[in-house]
């Protein structure tokens, strides 16, 4: 058999099992195994097919016919997922496709499929998100894929056109094919999973079957998320900062934001007042008083984070929620360059060239474009100007 008559014949194979298997999705008939998804309060009954989910996912291939399998059990409990994420999965692992529409819902079918080693499912998810993207749910996103991502991202990569461009190019990298993934992992169900910023999941490596290929990690799919989500903060940077979402993100991710050069904002009083709405939530969170001090305790080296000798004469009078008098006449004294400034507070000891370098500005000629894009744009600008003054002259 020719190799295009055997792919021909392997993706006619594979249609038929897909189209077999969508009909036996919650169905009594044939059903073999017994999943118990939720917790002790809210469990659901799902009845499954254990050669149905064994050929479509190495997790449930180990559970069911490889060295986690117990011939005397059928019924397995699932306490820790929450049942209509967990559903998610098992739809698409009976080739039903997925039907995680909101963010909420795609997010916890996402922590699924890692903790379940199904990465098919974590792509679509992964492209799904991505192409939802927006100011309002952006730092949600990205406050739970920054968990399960591989830490090899630097902390605000740079900003890119358009994240649709580059995650179908990244997906194909790392899993080359859809087919099912060829290591096999134990997801320790004992131990309690959390959708936050709580815990990172435990997975145990298993040994591989003789002859097998071992595939990326799942969790790697989550650093395409994590860098479409630093490109869409940093375009739309305004919109994002001043989102109710902000106020609920763990301190290491705003600390991440708020350091950022990418961040394309008109001056740092987008900056302050984000920090000031922040901190005010945290202080309700930890019952601690609004006042400076209450603030300065939650905020911690956020403190450090803003531009603040970009800020104008004007604007200093900002810094009075956040900042005692000596900083705040540090600052002024800087902002107008007076000889005699005085000496520099222990808060910004390490941070007073930070706070002098500005970030991408919004320019209204621009659209919010970087500055090196708008300079290109200016020197054509001219080019064409100078251009069209000679071409007058020889008329």
């Amino acid at each position: 058999m020719g190799t295009m008559q055997a792919c021909v014949v392997c993706s006619s194979s594979e249609d038929v099992n897909k189209d077999m298997f969508s009909q036996l999705f919650e169905s009594e008939r044939g059903a073999d195994i017994t999943l118990l998804v939720g917790s002790e309060n809210a469990m659901e009954r799902i009845p499954a097919h254990s050669w149905v989910l064994s050929h479509s996912n190495d997790y449930f291939r180990s559970l069911l016919v490889g060295p986690l399998r117990n011939p005397s059990q059928n019924t397995f409990t699932i306490p820790d997922v929450h049942p209509s994420h967990f559903i998610n999965l098992i739809r698409w692992l009976y080739g039903c496709g997925c039907v995680a529409e909101g963010t909420q819902s795609a997010l916890g079918t996402l922590k699924v499929a890692i903790e379940f080693l199904c990465p098919e499912l974590v792509l679509h998810i992964v492209d799904h998100l991505s192409r939802k993207l927006k100011p309002s749910n952006v730092l949600q996103i990205l406050a739970w894929a920054d968990l399960y991502a591989p830490n090899t991202l630097p902390s605000a990569p740079p900003l890119c056109n358009d994240p649709r461009d580059n995650i179908q190019g990244d997906c194909q990298r790392l899993y080359p094919s859809l087919n099912p993934p060829s290591k096999a992992f134990h997801v320790s169900m004992s131990e309690p999973h959390h959708l936050g910023h709580q815990c990172k999941p435990s997975l145990h490596r298993l040994k591989s079957a003789p002859g097998r290929i071992i595939v990326a990690d799942p969790t790697e799919a989550c650093a395409i998320l994590v860098r479409n989500c630093w490109s869409h903060i940093n375009a739309h940077a305004v919109e994002v900062l001043s989102s109710e979402n902000l106020e609920s993100i763990p301190h290491s991710l705003l600390l991440k934001v708020l350091r950022s050069d990418s961040l394309v904002v008109p001056d740092e009083s987008l900056i302050l007042d984000a920090m000031f709405r922040w901190s005010s939530a945290q202080c309700r969170r930890e019952h601690q008083p609004m006042t400076l001090t209450g603030r300065r305790q939650v905020l911690a080296d956020i403190l450090t984070t803003p531009r603040l000798l970009t800020l104008s004469a004007q604007q200093v009078h900002l810094m009075e929620k956040f900042y005692t008098s000596e900083e705040i006449e540090f600052v002024k004294q800087k902002i107008k360059k007076k000889s005699s400034c005085p000496n520099v507070p222990s808060l910004f000891h390490d941070v007073v060239n930070e706070m002098a370098r500005p970030r991408n500005q919004v320019n209204n000629g621009s659209h919010g474009a970087p500055d090196g894009r708008r300079q290109k744009n200016t020197k054509k600008d001219f080019i064409m100007n100078f251009v069209s003054i000679i071409a007058l002259a020889i008329d």
